[in-house]
This record gives structure tokens, C-alpha cells and sequence, in this order.
């Protein structure tokens, strides 16, 4: 990989009459990052499971400016089995962050 490639770069935003869009689909973050390291183009994924790599220089970290990426996470609990004091205290905590 050429050694330019492998430094932070911030993106300004493409014309969209000059942007061609190719998709590659793959199943599983392992092979996405794989696909990156290969070349085949860029992913959105979380800097910590990426760290390593990027600190290798095996990855770069692009900062695209005006992009609010949020993951959204699931808590899912068994219907007739009572949640734990510790459980019942953070699924409050969650529901106070949704208010």
C-alpha cells in the first residue's frame, strides 16, 4: 500500500457529479476490514476494533466532515424472569438518556 494512503487525511465532500459509487457486499466485520486492508475501498466501523491495525499503518482513519454517524444497541431480557437490581438500574439509566 502506498505510504501516503496510510496517514489521517480529512475528506472534503465529492462533487456528486463526478462520484461513482461500486458496492461490495460482505458478511461480517472481520471480512469487511479485510476488504479494506485489500484495497477494495472504505468502511464505516468503530476506531477501537480498528486501532490496532491503524497504528500499524495497515489502515487509515478518514475524518469526513459534516456526518453524524450513531449506532443504535438493543437490550433484549426474557419476558417472565424479573430483572436484577443491577439490570433494572441500568435499563433506567437508559430510558433516562432516551428522554
Amino acid at each position: 500500500m502506498d505510504a501516503r494512503l496510510r496517514r489521517q487525511h480529512v475528506v472534503e465532500r465529492p462533487d456528486p457529479d463526478h462520484l461513482r459509487v461500486i458496492a461490495v457486499r460482505v458478511d461480517g466485520l472481520h471480512e469487511a476490514i479485510t476488504a479494506v486492508k485489500a484495497g477494495y475501498g472504505a468502511n464505516f466501523v468503530s476506531s477501537l476494533v480498528v486501532r490496532e491495525a491503524i497504528e500499524r499503518g495497515e489502515l487509515s482513519r478518514v475524518y469526513v466532515e459534516g456526518i453524524q454517524l450513531q449506532n443504535s444497541i438493543a437490550v433484549c431480557t426474557r419476558k417472565d424472569e424479573p430483572l436484577s437490581a443491577a439490570a433494572s438500574r441500568f435499563m433506567d439509566l437508559i430510558r433516562m438518556q432516551q428522554a
